[in-house]
């Protein structure tokens, strides 16, 4: 398995996918920083001014780099090579699976803490939010983003097609955010960790803040702290339907054919 590995992390260094999906990060970084007023934001409140550039990247990532990986030797028959080479299924399977979760987790994380880390470099952290609840946050963002990696492993296994398994995991996931959306705003009904991209959402998200007194001045307070019962429901789902996502993939693949 690591020589598969080591070959597929090769291949990702060098195809112009995966450059276009890091440029994709690196165009959504620099829309925020063009956007933004560099003189005025800390760390704390560029972290909150960035969540709509943040969601972009959580679900440009996962949908580029795992249908990629997983797909991409479907499209040139070259996977059936590796079964008639004496590579067993399952080295095949979890490598692509390990490859694009360590790829999708390199290039989110970077791409989710440069804008704060520059800002707190440039400006300080400041009051606007307390920095170990957003580290918290970040660090429970790992949980889902496995989910979502799972999930696409799934997809891509059964379809047989990178491209193909983009859209449609594309397709899915603004569905099922539409969904979402409605029944929080016209029903009341919180689907919070049941869905993967709006658990990954509600991570990095701030809605609810108070004016607060600091040195002085009125600043506004955004509310960070996370409840026990959401933190626990999103480490619990996203491990038992990203593991039974990826063992249904897997035992899919052990049984199917590869043209």
């Amino acid at each position: 398995m690591n020589n598969i590995m080591k070959a597929l992390n090769y291949q990702a260094r060098r195809d112009n996918f995966t450059i276009y999906v890091i440029l994709a990060c690196v165009v959504v970084i620099g829309i925020f920083f063009f956007t933004s007023d560099i003189g005025k934001l800390n760390g704390s409140t560029a972290t909150v001014n960035y969540v709509e550039y943040v969601s972009l990247v959580l679900m440009i990532v996962p949908l580029g780099i795992t249908t990629r990986i997983c797909g991409w030797d479907y499209a040139d028959k070259t996977m059936n090579y590796e079964i008639l080479s004496g590579h067993k299924r399952k080295d095949i399977y979890w490598s692509r699976f390990f490859v694009s979760m360590g790829w999708v987790t390199v290039i989110a994380y970077i791409a989710m803490v440069i804008p704060p880390v520059v800002f707190t470099v440039i400006n300080g952290w400041g009051d606007n939010a307390d920095l170990r609840n957003i580290i918290i946050r970040y660090v429970l963002v790992i949980f889902p983003l496995f989910r979502m990696v799972c999930e696409l492993t799934l997809f891509t296994f059964i379809l047989k097609n990178g491209y193909f398994s983009l859209l449609i995991g594309f397709i899915l996931m603004e569905v099922i955010s539409c969904i979402s959306m409605f029944l929080d705003e016209l029903e009341g009904i919180k689907t919070s960790f049941w869905i993967t991209f709006s658990n990954l959402s509600e991570l990095v998200t701030f809605s609810n803040y108070s004016l607060g007194y600091v040195n002085g001045e009125d600043i506004y307070v955004y509310e960070s702290v996370l409840e026990p019962s959401f933190i626990v429901g999103t480490i619990a789902v996203s491990l038992l339907v990203g593991i039974a996502c990826l063992f249904g993939g897997y035992f899919y693949f052990k049984k199917c054919d590869v043209n």
